[in-house]
């Protein structure tokens, strides 16, 4: 339910004027245990223990934190159900009905069910339920104390619903000391060591112990007591640390290794041991197990009904009598088993946890728009850059084009010039392309019309007419005097000179000579309008 991120609750378990303070921390679905606390009342009148939860919650800065919490009433009512497979809608039509016939109680009641285990019964398959019965006022009267104590109500659940989803875990003591819990299987050993209720070390050893070599006849005295009890791991781990044989030697060495990692990492030894699990049936190993350690060692009994050690606090101060705890460390959520808090506050968690996930998708979207309007914007700029510098390297290349295209006009002028000179001189050069040359020189209001070449091949006479197109004549000797100048620059004319007749006016012929070309004369005829 709650994703990216973890959430601090607090479980609560009030046996009398005692209240004991989980902290659990939550993340997908696992809890871990962060630590215990203990509060006395005065007595167990409710407003003493209110009063004592409100100052403890206060005093450890847990304002405002959701609050889970064991209900024990005998008012509560709780069974079992054996059922055919079915899925969860069929379950959650047939469990109500049942439970309500079977209980016998009140609209009042709150029934809550959840499925315990799936096995199979001469080859069906079939699920066990467990449902409760709570009443609506044992309900409200928690939730008013959660409240009263500054806490948010999270979560409410039935001792047998709990101890039903309880697995294997370290025993925990809210002794002072450092104490190490062994529980040994024909696996190995889990190692937890603890102090004043809070983890310290934790460790699973996987080595395979044949308890076939360990018989079952009782210990002969009571397991003797250590004037010692903190001595000094270290020089225990250093008579262990060569290789043994033994395979239980060699777990024993690990122990011991882990006992000096606890001291050098707390600068505290580990003070006693207490043993729960498959090997405390064998005393012959418990005796094995304690000459090796070198440190007090207490066997312990599991709680009734549970074939598994539970996190658990000492009750009333003696030993092996144990009282259950909510906190659990190391295992899966708890939370799973039923919940008997209202379905309004239910619904509101739900829309909680909802709103956290909406927003940390609203952020992580947010965090990707961003980062592709980033690239994009990047990618923008890099070809707006780019097209500028195109553009650049296009004004570039125009500009040494137009100077390239200036230098081959001048370089072109100068070969027209050259072969307008030859073909003049020239009688293998077609007068078409003398006409066309001279025309590159002639201005735009005249347009040369015909080359006439006279005579033989040697000497010959050339005959060029042309004819200037003026809208009014009266500016045509201007046009003529441009026409001559720029037969002067072609360089092809020793002289050139030329004038328009008096009879130019009436529309008649005017001549213009240009001559002095070489050695032949080349007369120019324009016709006048």
């Amino acid at each position: 339910m709650v994703f990216f991120s973890s959430r601090l609750v607090v479980g609560m378990e009030i046996s009398g004027n005692v209240i004991r303070l989980a902290l659990l921390r939550r993340l997908r679905k696992k809890d871990s245990l962060e630590g215990l606390i203990r509060l006395e009342a005065p007595s167990d009148n409710i407003e003493d223990v209110r009063r004592t939860l409100t100052d403890g919650v206060r005093r450890n800065g847990l304002t405002g934190t959701p609050a889970a919490m064991i209900l024990q009433d005998p008012r509560i009512l709780h069974r079992a159900f054996a059922l055919p497979k079915m899925s969860q809608k069929e379950i959650d039509a047939v469990v109500p009905f049942e439970a309500r016939k079977a209980f016998g109680v009140r609209r009042d009641f709150r029934i809550v069910y959840h499925v315990h285990t799936r096995y199979r019964e001469e080859g069906v398959p079939k699920i066990e339920v467990l449902a409760a019965a709570v009443p609506g006022e044992i309900v409200q009267n928690a939730l008013d104390l959660i409240r009263a104590a500054d806490l948010v109500p999270y979560y409410l659940m039935s001792l047998p619903f709990v101890q039903s989803q309880l697995p294997s875990a370290a025993l925990i003591s809210e002794t002072e000391e450092t104490v190490a819990h062994l529980h040994i299987t024909r696996m190995g050993v889990d190692l937890t060591v603890t102090r004043g209720g809070h983890f310290l070390f934790s460790r699973l050893i996987r080595k395979e112990i044949d308890f076939s070599r360990f018989d079952m006849t009782p210990m002969s005295a009571e397991p003797a007591s250590f004037e010692n009890d903190g001595m000094e791991i270290l020089s225990i781990a250093e008579e262990t640390t060569g290789e043994k044989d033994d395979p239980f030697e060699r777990l024993c060495t690990e122990i011991n290794r882990s006992f000096l990692y606890v001291k050098q990492q707390n600068k505290e030894s580990v003070k006693r041991i207490r043993l729960t699990g498959e090997g405390k049936r064998f005393p012959n190993l418990v005796e094995q197990l304690q000459h090796h350690l070198k440190l007090p060692l207490t066997v312990l009994e599991n709680l009734p009904g549970l074939d598994r050690p539970v996190i658990c606090t000492p009750a009333a101060g003696e030993e092996g009598e144990y009282d259950l705890c909510v906190a659990v460390a190391k295992t899966p959520s708890i939370f799973s088993t039923a919940n008997l808090l209202p379905e309004e506050e239910q619904l509101e968690w739900k829309k909680r946890s909802a709103q956290r996930i909406a927003k940390v998708a609203y952020m992580v979207t947010s965090v990707l728009v961003l980062f592709l309007y980033v690239q994009l914007s990047y990618h923008v700029y890099h070809d707006q850059v780019e097209a500028r510098r195109l553009r650049q390297g296009y004004a570039r290349v125009d500009h040494r084009f137009e100077g390239v295209r200036r230098t081959l006009q001048v370089q072109s002028d100068r070969l027209l010039r050259r072969a307008l000179c030859r073909g003049l001189t020239s009688a293998s050069i077609p007068p078409e392309d003398v006409l066309a040359a001279l025309a590159l020189y002639a201005p735009d209001t005249v347009v040369l019309k015909q080359l006439v070449v006279q005579g033989g091949s040697r000497p010959f006479f050339m005959r060029l007419s042309g004819r200037i197109v003026l809208p009014d004549y009266s500016g045509g000797e201007k046009e003529l005097d441009h026409f001559l100048n720029q037969c002067k620059k072609t360089g092809l004319f020793k002289t050139v000179r030329g004038r328009i007749g008096a009879a130019a006016d009436q529309g008649e012929s005017g001549r213009v000579q240009v001559a002095s070309v070489g050695r032949r004369r080349i007369p120019i005829e324009i016709e006048g309008e």
